[in-house]
């Protein structure tokens, strides 16, 4: 796909702030974890360029270990799943459905899909959604989650929409 000239600085621009923020970050771990807004209008190609933008990272995640979820509103995800997977069918990445991941960490560049409504509900203190709340199959996403980072690969979250559910109290929690 080739892009537009906008979309090429923007993927750049974000691509050099998120190479810049990991590296702060993995030398100071105490500093809170980096958020970057990536912002366009509708209708500009904001996956497309999330694609690009990973595409163009795999080299600097070829020496640094990353898996990612992906959340979004409604089915958003699972159309994200759909044209990111193809967009970069030729790179080594991985792309699973919340749905279908397996027990234990995610392996270093899969791109786990999620619908984040269904993530961050609660009822009462406990989460509401079998994909989160904790069980004994280990196949939820909190487990998975930790088993991840306790393999020594790092988390980055890619909130799609995020204006409409990211910054609620159990969006915050959960992230946190």
């Amino acid at each position: 796909m080739i892009l537009k000239d906008f979309q090429r600085d923007a993927v750049d621009n974000v691509s050099m702030m998120i190479r810049n923020r990991l590296t702060e970050h993995s030398n100071n771990k105490l500093a809170p974890a980096p958020q970057i807004v990536f912002k366009s209008p509708t209708g500009s190609g904001k996956t497309i360029m999330a694609g690009e933008i990973l595409r163009t990272l795999a080299d600097y995640f070829d020496d640094h270990n990353y898996a990612f979820v992906w959340a979004a509103p409604n089915k958003l995800h699972e159309q994200s799943r759909k044209k990111i997977s193809k967009l970069l069918a030729d790179t080594e990445y991985t792309f699973m459905d919340v749905e279908a991941v397996p027990a234990g960490a995610l392996l270093k560049n899969t791109v786990l899909f999620s619908n984040w409504e269904k993530v961050f509900r609660k009822k009462g203190d406990e989460w509401a959604n079998t994909a989160v709340r904790r069980g004994e199959d280990g196949k939820n996403l909190q487990d998975i989650l930790d088993a991840t980072r306790d393999a020594g690969i790092g988390i980055i979250l890619i909130v799609d929409e995020s204006h409409q559910t990211f910054y609620g109290k159990n969006s915050q929690e959960f992230v946190n």
